[in-house]
């Protein structure tokens, strides 16, 4: 039993390492931003930032292909603010998961930036 417990995390922590290596260009980079224009994901972070910022995350692992892995990443804590009181563009999310965490954003021409940053 104890075998088959080591071999299913060794395979989870082998699964997590490929869509990490996804989201940073086969290791070449510590982090990576990304931007991408997405109607649906736009309007939800207009009205909703914390799910328009989960729903940025799991649209670019979707499109890196990473929830197609056993083991696909997990949202494990999301908080937004308005970086400057008052103005409502200028709202920021932390996301964090279980690969690491992203800032999300969106600029004023409708784009979803997201930066990545993975764990030490």
């Amino acid at each position: 039993m104890k075998s088959l417990i080591f071999v299913l995390m060794a395979l989870s922590m082998e699964l997590q390492a490929d869509c990490v290596a996804k989201l940073l260009n086969d290791y070449s980079l510590d982090s990576q931003a990304f931007h991408y224009y997405h109607d649906e994901v736009a309007d939800t972070f207009d009205s909703s930032p914390r799910r328009g910022a989960t729903a940025a995350v799991l649209e670019l692992t979707r499109k890196l292909e990473c929830d197609k892995e056993d083991d696909s990443i997990r949202i494990k804590e999301v908080s937004c603010q308005e970086m400057s009181p008052g103005k409502y563009f200028s709202v920021s999310c932390y996301v964090e998961t279980t690969y690491g965490y992203f800032f999300v954003s969106k600029d004023m021409m409708e784009k979803v930036n997201l930066i990545y940053n993975r764990f030490d």
